[in-house]
């Protein structure tokens, strides 16, 4: 395997990872009937945010003065990215749209007999 194929692989395993971990929050959630949905928000965030800056620590410390430059695009994008979890999570919290569970042809098997 050549260095671009492994570093092409390693790419498509993250964002598989990724994207299995995004799927599962939700059902995550229903599971955890104590927590709060900003609860929730704030733990995905906080993992997330955490891992990220630590694959990107190197790139970070090497461009800190680029970033700092740029100070107001980081303090609206770290706004948003704070926010985003915290709504998500709410707003599924209170919608009335049906999961895969209460939909008819999973109620007709789950049903009690």
């Amino acid at each position: 395997m050549t260095s671009q194929n492994s570093v092409s692989f390693v790419g498509f395993a993250c964002v598989l990872i990724a994207s299995a971990l995004w799927g599962t929050t939700g059902t995550t959630a229903t599971f955890a009937a104590g927590v709060s949905p900003l609860g929730i928000g704030a733990v995905a965030m906080g993992f997330g945010g955490l891992l990220l800056a630590l694959t990107a620590l190197h790139s970070i410390v090497k461009s800190s003065s680029r970033i700092a430059a740029q100070w107001p695009m980081l303090v609206l994008g770290s706004l948003s990215v704070a926010i985003y979890p915290l709504a998500f999570y709410s707003s599924m919290h209170l919608a009335a749209s049906p999961s895969a569970p209460s939909s008819p042809s999973a109620r007709r098997r789950w049903q009690p007999r």
